[in-house]
Parts: C-alpha cells; structure tokens; sequence
C-alpha cells in the first residue's frame, strides 16, 4: 500500500450521514401528475408544483448527489442559508418525463438548474449567487 493513504481514516457505514439529516430533501417526482404523457402535460405539473411550494429548484441530480456543477453549486448556497425546498431531478426520466423540456417551456429561460421562489423564476446558480 502507498504511504500517503496509511493516514486516511476509515468511515464507518453507522457513521455516514443522511441526505434528510444534513437539511437536504428527497428529490420530488412529478409522475403523480396523470398528465405526465407530453410535453405540455409536463408543463402543467411544473406549473402546478411551482405554485403549491414556496421554493422549488429544477436541478440535474438530487440535492445529495448534483451531477452538474451548477446544481452543485446552486445546493450549497440554498444549504447555506438554511433554506427548506422541493428539488426536482430534470434527468430521472421515469419519475419526471419531459420535465426537463417542460420546465425550460414553462419559465421561457433555456438553462437548467432554474430556481422559483413564491412562483417566479429568480434564476440559476449564477443568479442566486
């Protein structure tokens, strides 16, 4: 074994933190909408979970694991401020369809991740900066 990882401690499963324990939500999945079948379909349920929570951020991942820089960034900053959201994963194709296409229609703005505060679009990671 290389020297330089003798000094690493081992992490312990009982150890680990959970994503709901670090303020972290579970992503929310759109498929309960039954219009779910169309890209309008999608634009309605994005439309409708903009309107009943306070925060909602459209991301590429889930807040425990972006898989976009942006994301990532966009969730360290809301985690800063200790903000309480609804995160939506625009890439889980199953549980979200066409919500990725669906949001970028909804919001007329073409970039993900898109963050709405009381059902307005504030912006992405650079504007929540």
């Amino acid at each position: 074994a290389e020297l330089r990882w003798r000094g690493k401690a081992k992490v312990s499963r009982s150890s680990s933190i959970s994503a709901e324990s670090e303020g972290l939500l579970a992503p929310l999945l759109l498929t309960d909408a039954p219009a779910l079948t169309s890209v309008e379909g999608a634009v309605e349920a994005v439309q409708s979970v903009v309107k009943s929570h306070p925060i909602v951020f459209f991301m590429k991942g889930t807040p425990s694991m972006p898989l976009c820089g942006f994301s990532a960034r966009a969730v360290s900053q809301l985690k800063q401020v200790g903000a309480q959201y609804k995160a939506v994963n625009v890439l889980d194709v199953d549980g979200n369809p066409f919500v990725r296409e669906a949001v970028k229609a909804y919001s007329q703005w073409p970039t993900i991740p898109q963050l709405f505060v009381n059902g307005s679009l504030l912006g992405g990671s650079d504007i929540i900066n």
